[in-house]
């Protein structure tokens, strides 16, 4: 009895019969994941945009361009762009911060020029997370961490800029 009633209640729920809920749920499911992922490229596209002010800032600190800046974006979509920025500036190290739910995503990326001149993302983010409360490591070309204090961000640009003198 409790279980017909659970049932017949899923079914009104899903608006549905009880002989279509799995394909209902299934049906449902492909729906919330589809639009997931349409939220995420959507995202994505608008992070991307924010990058051209960062590039257009760009400094040259000794041998590397450095590119950095904090922008809207979750971890995953950071380390893209990250990359993506690495890709195109051969010569670069880029520090990219994002804030999220008051943590703080950290991402660092060099260059092929850039770590053969020396650049070592990983251990810049070594000495940059602790900083914003976080760990976290990485190759010498890609490196990302999480924090969790976000008044702290300035601090870390600053030492970051430091390190590359």
């Amino acid at each position: 009895a409790e279980k017909d009633k659970t049932i017949n209640e899923t079914a009104a729920a899903l608006k549905t019969n009880v002989k279509e809920i799995t394909a209902k749920a299934e049906s449902l499911m492909n729906e919330l994941k589809s639009a997931n992922k349409q939220i995420a490229d959507l995202n994505a596209k608008l992070s991307a945009s924010g990058l051209d002010d960062i590039v257009k800032n760009a400094e040259t600190i000794g041998a590397f361009s450095f590119i950095t800046g904090t922008i809207s974006a979750d971890a995953n979509t950071l380390r893209t762009l990250g990359d993506d920025l690495r890709a195109k500036y051969d010569n670069s190290v880029v520090l990219l911060f994002a804030e999220n739910d008051g943590k703080v995503n950290i991402v660092v990326s060099c260059g092929k020029e850039a770590v053969k001149n020396g650049a070592h993302a990983g251990n810049i983010l070594k000495t940059i997370s602790p900083i914003v409360g976080g760990g976290g490591g990485g190759r010498p070309d890609s490196a990302s961490s999480g924090g969790k204090d976000v008044t702290k961000l300035p601090e870390a640009k600053d030492k970051f800029i430091e390190m590359m003198k």
